[in-house]
């Protein structure tokens, strides 16, 4: 994998904007480095299944953005398959984005946070096979790592934003499980942001609803497999 990355870092370092190299030699090896931890929480390296004792099954992101502001509000609910007894469940997101509360059917959770990884304890043990879910809730400004995971800009005199995760930035704006053995079978992503902006998502777009006080929910619905790195939005 870091061969992998180094190549594709690589092709981006010899590319010229106004005949300047983008990236230099001690930048390129700074990435690769931190990228290749960024693929491996708790220090484990990939397998042929799904890490952490649980399986993802299905993501909603419920966002609130305003593309004037560089910064991300809202919850991410995820269910899960426990693939071995568990108590602790974790998530990677990055510490600068600060977790206001862990929901469990309603009901505060205890989580900690270290490293990048919120660890969010179960109210008991998690039976193989048992299907369960957590909401958390979470806001901030997106760190600025180098690869436009999360990017606040213009674009024809408009403010963007917009967000590119490969290889491993979602955790840069949205809790996840940076584990590319595991797919979520289903997402949704529901971005409310101030009326007149538009939303780009994955998938289908289903509604656009009034919010009020001048706000409008995006719904947008995908309905196959998919990696963390590739769950993304745009609006302007």
């Amino acid at each position: 994998m870091v061969r992998s990355v180094l190549s594709v870092i690589a092709l981006f370092g010899v590319l010229t904007a106004q005949g300047q190299v983008l990236f230099d030699k001690a930048t390129l090896n700074d990435i690769v480095v931190g990228e290749h931890r960024g693929q491996m929480p708790h220090g484990k390296a990939a397998s042929s299944g799904p890490t952490r004792g649980f399986d993802v099954r299905y993501h909603r992101l419920e966002l609130t953005i305003d593309p004037a502001i560089r910064a991300i509000s809202g919850t991410v609910t995820t269910w899960f398959t426990a693939v071995e007894p568990i108590q602790d469940v974790a998530f990677d997101l990055r510490d600068e984005l600060e977790v206001a509360q862990v929901l469990h059917h309603g009901n505060a959770l205890t989580f900690t946070r270290a490293d990048h990884v919120l660890t969010v304890q179960l109210p008991g043990i998690l039976a193989e096979g048992e299907l369960d879910s957590l909401t958390i809730a979470y806001a901030g400004v997106p760190p600025e790592t180098g690869f436009g995971s999360f990017v606040q800009t213009d674009h024809a005199g408009a403010p963007v934003i917009w967000t590119l995760s490969e290889p491993y930035g979602a955790r840069d704006w949205w809790p996840c499980k940076q584990d590319l053995n595991d797919k979520a079978d289903s997402l949704d992503v529901w971005v409310t942001v101030p009326a007149g902006q538009r939303v780009a998502s994955n998938g289908l777009l289903e509604a656009e609803e009034p919010q009020g006080a001048g706000w409008v929910r995006h719904r947008w619905v995908h309905r196959y497999p998919i990696n963390y790195y590739l769950v993304a939005f745009a609006v302007t």
